[in-house]
């Protein structure tokens, strides 16, 4: 709570992460302008608009919500039934899916919020989205060890991971083709499943001059270089590429951002690091244009947008 003695505006903060001015009128009536909304609860989730200047954001304060990266306010606000867990949106930008925590699958009208789809999906928590490049298919990772691929004209499951992995997935990248999913274990290992077969295939010399649509997996030659010396296993929370496969981006649990020349695969590459956050950072993505990078700092329930200026 803050008070202006010049103008008697009082700026308020509430437990909801909304700040607003308070004014009285000439009518003697208090009016309320809102400078800023934000999550409430752990932020799990962030992704850029791939067709315009906006992202979307989700996480466990039950909302799903819409941002303009250029007048940094907040476009549009979502109610979801339950907490979620993971967020992809359409190549065309019209829907946004969202994985719950309680395993169900949301799929969302970006312009009205309303719901297109909504399913029970897995046993366990949704961790991982991600839709096919052609935009037919979109893959579900959940915490039961389990990828699913469904058919995004009727949201059915039209085939999954046969075995479950051996642990939960991280990440998911499709091939540029749409025949593979690249896979990233919270174990450390590197799967590649076939689309069309669901098989589990090991991702190493088969398949090494492979083209990805998206990278976001924390192993692999492409980033090799990423990793701090003496690194844990976790110390890398986020990743994500460009769009124009230049840069590369990672968030880890200390709250860093750091930036690095795409591919990155010698120990102990140069990047800028730059810090914010005061939790580890839960997802990561650049803006369409390459302009900016997203962040979002898991239970410090901030979003942060950084301008990129190269490396």
């Amino acid at each position: 709570l803050s008070l202006s003695v010049l103008s008697s505006v009082v700026a308020v903060g509430t437990n909801t992460n909304v700040v607003l001015l308070l004014e009285r009128g000439s009518d003697g009536g208090v009016s309320r302008h809102i400078v800023t909304e934000g999550h409430s609860g752990r932020v799990a989730g962030v992704v850029a608009d791939p067709s315009t200047h906006s992202m979307v954001s989700c996480g466990e304060d039950n909302t799903c919500r819409i941002w303009c990266m250029r007048r940094h306010v907040q476009t549009a606000r979502y109610p979801l039934k339950t907490a979620a867990s993971s967020v992809s949106i359409s190549d065309d930008g019209a829907a946004v899916a969202l994985g719950m925590m309680n395993g169900r699958l949301d799929v969302l009208d970006v312009d009205s919020g309303k719901t297109l789809s909504s399913k029970p999906c897995r046993r366990k928590a949704i961790v991982a989205l991600s839709f096919s490049p052609d935009g037919d298919l979109c893959a579900v990772a959940g915490r039961d060890n389990v990828v699913d691929v469904r058919d995004v004209k009727t949201w059915r499951s039209v085939g999954s991971s046969k075995p479950p992995l051996s642990s939960a997935a991280m990440s998911l990248d499709w091939s540029e083709d749409g025949e593979w999913i690249q896979v990233s274990t919270a174990s450390g290992e590197l799967q590649v499943l076939s689309t069309a077969a669901s098989v589990n295939r090991n991702a190493a010399e088969p398949l090494r001059d492979t083209a990805w649509k998206s990278w976001t997996s924390r192993l692999g030659w492409p980033v090799a270089g990423i990793w701090p010396k003496y690194a844990g296993a976790n110390s890398i929370k986020a990743v994500a590429r460009s769009n124009s496969q230049q840069l590369l981006v990672t968030g880890g649990t200390d709250g860093a951002v750091s930036l690095f020349r795409y591919p990155c695969c010698t120990p102990g590459s140069a990047a800028k690091v730059m810090c914010g956050h005061g939790s580890h950072i839960s997802s990561i993505a650049f803006s369409a244009d390459d302009r900016y990078v997203m962040t979002a700092g898991g239970r410090d329930q901030c979003l942060l947008v950084w301008r990129v200026d190269g490396v």
